[in-house]
């Protein structure tokens, strides 16, 4: 297989498993509280992405890199999940498809939030 096909099918799916987060995360808040799925989902990718590195024996970043890291984390690893957790309490996944995609869609374009919309 050509390094573009792997590279194609990689994008596909990381993209396909991220479009999923938010429903997932839908449907969990239901039986669980949503800062348990937040931080959950931070963890399951914290040991995912821990288990690449090591298995990719990557160097341990340095000190700059390091603060960096967890200036970015605090966005990406808490931020994120966290907030997205809590808004799909009272969105539907589609809604917050829209908001975390946003910054491809112009704010004039996401269609209005209507009281009638089903949970």
């Amino acid at each position: 297989m050509k390094k573009e096909t792997q590279g194609m099918l990689a994008a596909f799916a990381g993209i396909t498993i991220f479009a999923l987060t938010l429903p997932a995360t839908r449907h969990a808040i239901v039986y669980f509280d949503p800062v348990f799925v937040g931080m959950g989902r931070s963890v399951i990718a914290a040991l995912v992405a821990g288990g690449l590195l090591l298995v990719c024996k990557a160097p341990m970043p340095t000190k700059n890199q390091f603060a960096q890291l967890m200036i970015v984390a605090l966005g990406v690893v808490i931020g994120f999940p966290l907030f997205s957790a809590l808004a799909m309490q009272t969105l539907t996944a589609v809604h917050g498809g829209v908001v975390a995609m946003g910054k491809r869609m112009p704010i004039r374009d996401v269609p209005p939030i209507t009281n009638n919309r089903e949970l």
